[in-house]
């Protein structure tokens, strides 16, 4: 019972910037099980649509989540010989897994998409839970974009959450396919997607390496996607950590604090002259970054 209370407190404290917690082990116990989930229930696969691209296939597909269905892509190279090792990629609130393959947007996704399969990787990026397909039609639900004006951080926390989970179960998909090697998985994500990237390289093993542009940090040090409950997870973990010294969401040293939480001796930290968006520039820098620290494993 008393952990369930201290489950059911983790899910209801509001979204902040904060310091660095200290939650303990036994803390981290409660909020890992929080995000474990049932892996024997089928996946159900269904392909929807493949197409082929100059540099890589591309197949739609859908799979069973933690509780519905689940809209994916999954990007091979036509290079090269499989398994391939993969990078999950995680846009921001209110994106979706089509921005990954649109020219000169916000997330830079095609040119980003591209440079990763030029080096050899897959591609593999979903519909965030309230993003995408998974966008409620109903008028029932707010859409991403006004859930922190609406202050609902609650469902913020629940996205997330459900959002982790859901990439993990995408892991298990590729993990059945012969030219994919799941083990060697790295993950890039944004803002959002950034959160949710140090909370997956902390707690999913088969994520080798990371990169996180513009990372948004939620929650206090009680809740289940607060990043810095996740840093001391990643320190044996190459972590490429890329923020605007103009970004609203946080000051270069609040961002510092963040990083050096993590850690380690493989990490790398690189402000740029901008606000809450990587410029196109250094989108060589996070294909190095894989090719460098992914590839060889």
């Amino acid at each position: 019972m008393i952990k369930f209370i201290y489950l059911l407190s983790l899910l209801l404290i509001p979204t902040s910037i904060v310091s660095q917690p200290s939650i303990g082990d036994e803390g981290y116990e409660v909020i890992r099980e929080a995000y474990s989930y049932d892996n024997t229930l089928a996946l159900n696969v269904t392909i929807q649509e493949e197409e082929e691209f100059v540099t890589y296939s591309r197949t739609e597909l859908h799979f069973t989540g933690v509780s519905e269905k689940v809209g994916a892509y999954l990007a091979i190279p036509k290079s090269g010989e499989g398994p391939f090792p993969v990078v999950l990629l995680i846009d921001g609130m209110g994106g979706s897994k089509e921005r990954w393959f649109r020219a000169n947007n916000w997330p830079n996704g095609l040119e980003t998409v591209e440079a990763l399969v030029r080096k050899g990787f897959a591609v593999f990026t979903i519909d965030a839970v309230m993003h995408g397909e998974r966008v409620d039609t109903t008028g029932v639900f707010p859409q991403p974009q006004s859930l922190r004006k609406e202050n609902l951080m609650y469902t913020v926390q629940d996205m997330i959450k459900q959002t982790v989970q859901d990439y993990m179960r995408g892991l298990d998909y590729l993990e059945t396919r012969n030219d994919i090697d799941a083990k060697t998985t790295g993950v890039y994500g944004l803002s959002m997607g950034g959160a949710v990237t140090f909370i997956l390289t902390g707690l999913d093993e088969r994520i080798k390496a990371a990169a996180t542009g513009v990372p948004v940090v939620y929650g206090n040090e009680y809740s289940l996607v607060n990043a810095y409950n996740f840093t001391p997870r990643i320190q044996n973990k190459p972590f490429l950590m890329i923020i605007g010294e103009l970004d609203a969401y946080y000051t270069p040293k609040i961002a510092k604090q963040l990083f050096s939480s993590i850690g380690g001796d493989q990490n790398h930290f690189i402000v740029f002259n901008g606000g809450h968006k990587i410029p196109t520039t250094y989108i060589p820098t996070i294909a190095d970054w894989f090719e460098n620290n992914l590839a060889a494993e």
